[in-house]
């Protein structure tokens, strides 16, 4: 499922879903019950840090349609750049990094849809191009946030299905 987010009003770092769409992703997760769902959205809808300039503005309303399904559901996103993975019981957060700015890296990610469960898998793969690499992280405020933890890159995550 793609999920576009993107303001229509005004120039904003925010993104917001409307009604339409909420209503329209409602639709397609009741018919989806006995699937894995995979949401593309470049606005995360749980944030890898704190800024209250890139947020969803209607996150709650996101997430209120989210959690009436019990079916295994991974959000990948970017927009803040940085690499963090988060589990909220049978949803999975994936903010993936950038591959212009530092830390210059993209995911390859695998998932394998089992009889009882999902397995996600994670390859932080970094630039060959190191003395790029070097330069976007001087440019970079608190690197070690766009990095993320080791948990946040090579890993593995298992959703059970219900």
């Amino acid at each position: 499922i793609a999920l576009d987010g993107a303001k229509n009003e005004g120039i904003s770092s925010h993104g917001v879903l409307t009604k339409e769409e909420l209503d329209w992703l409602d639709n397609i997760l009741s018919k989806s019950k006995n699937d894995t769902v995979l949401i593309f959205i470049h606005f995360p809808l749980v944030t890898p840090y704190e800024s209250k300039h890139h947020e969803i503005i209607n996150a709650d309303e996101f997430n209120a349609v989210l959690k009436k399904y019990k079916m295994p559901i991974a959000i990948f996103s970017g927009h803040y750049h940085a690499a963090k993975i988060t589990r909220r019981g049978n949803i999975l957060h994936v903010s993936s990094p950038a591959l212009a700015g530092y830390p210059n890296a993209f995911r390859i990610i695998e998932v394998e849809n089992k009889h009882n469960k999902v397995i996600f898998k994670f390859e932080f793969c970094e630039t060959n191009l190191k003395e790029l690499q070097a330069k976007t992280k001087i440019m970079t405020f608190g690197g070690a946030i766009f990095y993320g933890k080791p948990k946040d890159r090579t890993t593995e995550i298992i959703i059970e299905k219900k």
